[in-house]
């Protein structure tokens, strides 16, 4: 089976990125691949800087599960490329690179512009990075309509990237929709449900409705697991999943179920158990 493949464009933090997103995503043992300058093909980390990189293959680009591209990367200027040339204040590699995106998304079927992930840095403060042209916000909110990926480069650990990431190779494995849509609301429920020990607010109960077979315990599942990036714990912590459906009409065993028993409680009881809610407290 052929590996899930996440390329990183940074000039600067290729290696605390890989780090961090090898870390978060070990379960789909994804690989990733790093370059300096967007024109560069994506090496393993142990081989960046020590050779001559070769040209980008735009197979390689489309071909990758998602992009992580540094938005505010030096001044970028590719020879008798007029095409692919913006003016020459706005012309940053990171541009240039979501510029190769939007084009590549007309000739193949693979999403392209949905596979990016840039840095807020750029996208909040325009006006602070980069001069502000009608060609580079044209750009800017075209990938964005097509469902370009933003994730917070502030927070520690690249937590917020790693979370986004996660939800997108998680989806993906388990057969759902893996479109930016999709992994934004899910992955603001997560983000939602880790919000007290991350932000000091009120945590809100997640509900989740649909019908028999919709997937409601995998989507159950994607959250909690998502979430625990922002916890700063790697993913398949404690999750209890308790088939209320299973329960039998009497009251007695269901209570029992849930929150537990003492030895000696009703017949049969011969040992103490916690209880399902007390198990997924932990």
């Amino acid at each position: 089976m052929k590996r899930t493949t996440i390329l990183v464009f940074d000039d600067k933090e290729c290696e605390d990125i890989h780090t961090a997103l090898s870390r978060a995503c070990a379960r789909f043992d994804p690989q990733i691949l790093c370059a300096l300058d967007v024109d560069a093909e994506p090496v393993p980390l142990s081989e960046v800087g020590r050779k001559r990189p070769e040209r980008l293959d735009p197979a390689t680009f489309a071909n990758a599960a998602a992009v992580v591209v540094d938005l505010r990367m030096g001044f970028h200027f590719p020879p008798n490329d007029e095409e692919a040339l913006l003016d020459q204040q706005t012309n940053y590699q990171g541009l240039y690179l979501i510029r190769v995106a939007e084009q590549l998304e007309k000739k193949v079927q693979g999403g392209c512009v949905s596979k990016l992930f840039v840095n807020s840095n750029y996208v909040k403060g325009l006006q602070a990075n980069l001069p502000t042209t009608a060609r580079a916000h044209s750009i800017i909110a075209r990938a964005l309509g097509c469902g370009l990926s933003v994730y917070q480069k502030q927070l520690p650990d690249y937590s917020d990237l790693c979370a986004k990431m996660y939800s997108l190779l998680d989806l993906r494995s388990r057969g759902y929709s893996s479109d930016t849509a999709t992994r934004e609301t899910l992955y603001l429920i997560a983000r939602r449900a880790a919000a007290p020990k991350i932000e000091s607010v009120k945590m809100e109960p997640v509900l989740i409705l649909g019908s028999s077979g919709t997937g409601k315990e995998g989507a159950a599942e994607h959250i909690h697991e998502v979430g625990q990036l922002f916890l700063g714990n790697e993913p398949g912590q404690r999750l209890k999943v308790v088939h209320c459906g299973a329960f039998s009409e009497d009251r007695l065993m269901a209570r029992s179920e849930l929150f537990g028993h003492v030895r000696g409680a009703y017949t049969g009881a011969n040992a103490p158990a916690p209880g399902s809610i007390l198990e997924a407290v932990g």
